[in-house]
């Protein structure tokens, strides 16, 4: 049996060529085509949890590892911060906010690219694809907007007209479920619903961070619906009276969210796991060595949800490193004495650095 490699791939190639494909009019077999080289002659790569590769921002880059943590690779070399890393579906490209700028790094060839700026702009806070990379969800100026995600139409957008113009599913509208200062935004698998962080007011008018789940299925902001919403008094967060800020959350698109509160070093805190079904959330502690049960941050499920990443710091001891953990949601309260992903000593550099994990979904 011939490993994977060139020689496999080229003949892969040639024994489906046609002459419209030579041409270079059969588009369609030509993104085949190259699907099959990639695949081909890429190295086997662990897989768990659907996922073969972890996208990851440290020291203010983009990187790139293995399940297992190795080939570690640097993707970006700027030196700028970045936020909301995303895999584009269906791509081997990589997503992210740099200031009021949107960029794409390819993970393989390392092209970077710009897909949309908006330079007069106070504030870009979300940039969230779609699961089928139809549409995105854009916060603009603390304004909500969901866009159809055409790459070439974004490049000419530069503010709030030109994404109203784009005609997408909503646009930002007072007094409605819409007008929310928007933080972070998940699709659901249909995209009939979306789940929000957005900075609200708690029972006693105070402001807080809350996560709403939205039925936007009409596209039309006056009747978007509001199906369900916490923490606020469903269930006791720790710190949370004091310190309403939750930094991150992830949605597995149906029922189950992993969200973190702000405790320490600008947004590691604790870990909580919410049911949308029985709407109650509970503190979850899988580093369960840690007598603090904290510091948690960025969870995010696996392409197949049966695992999820996350970044851990031990309050417990000072100066205490950044580990990557990735757990079966199945054991999180079994108490097994997890291994993190092996990172080079030293690799995080920054204690209050959000990693923003990405998993790769495997061939």
């Amino acid at each position: 049996v011939e490993e994977p490699g060139e020689g496999v791939a080229d003949r892969a190639v040639q024994a489906v060529v046609t002459p419209d494909f030579a041409a270079g009019r059969d588009i369609s077999l030509l993104r085949c085509i190259d699907t099959v080289q990639h695949a081909l002659a890429a190295p086997l790569r662990p897989a768990i949890g659907g996922a073969d590769q972890i996208a990851l921002i440290a020291n203010k880059e983009v990187w790139l590892v293995n399940m297992d943590g190795s080939n570690l690779t640097q993707l970006t070399s700027d030196g700028q911060p970045k936020t909301d890393l995303q895999w584009i579906p269906g791509t081997r490209t990589l997503v992210f906010i740099s200031g009021t700028n949107i960029n794409t790094i390819e993970a393989d060839t390392k092209v970077f690219d710009t897909i949309a700026s908006f330079p007069a702009a106070r504030y870009l806070d979300t940039f969230r694809i779609s699961p089928d990379a139809s549409q995105v969800a854009i916060s603009l100026n603390r304004e909500m907007y969901l866009v159809p995600f055409d790459v070439e139409a974004l490049r000419r957008v530069r503010g709030r007209d030109g994404l109203i113009a784009l005609k997408g599913c909503l646009a930002y509208e007072g007094r409605t479920q819409t007008a929310v200062y928007l933080e972070e935004f998940r699709w659901s698998e249909d995209l009939k619903t979306a789940a929000l962080l957005f900075d609200g007011v708690d029972a006693a008018g105070k402001p807080a961070d809350l996560v709403r789940i939205l039925d936007i299925s009409s596209c039309d902001p006056k009747k978007v619906t509001k199906l369900d919403e916490f923490p606020g008094t469903r269930f006791p967060i720790e710190g949370y009276i004091n310190d309403s800020n939750l930094p991150d959350f992830d949605w597995d698109g149906t029922n189950l969210f992993l969200l973190n509160t702000s405790d320490r070093n600008n947004g590691w805190g604790f870990l909580y796991l919410y049911s949308a079904e029985i709407r109650q959330g509970s503190q979850k502690n899988p580093i369960a060595s840690t007598k603090s049960r904290c510091c948690y941050r960025d969870a995010r499920w696996s392409p197949d949800l049966t695992h999820f990443i996350v970044a851990f710091q031990s309050k417990d001891t000072l100066g205490s490193p950044t580990q990557v953990y990735y757990i079966p949601i199945s054991a999180i309260d079994t108490g097994v004495a997890f291994q993190p992903i092996p990172f080079p000593e030293g690799f995080f550099k920054d204690p209050k650095e959000a990693p923003q994990f990405a998993l790769y979904p495997a061939p």
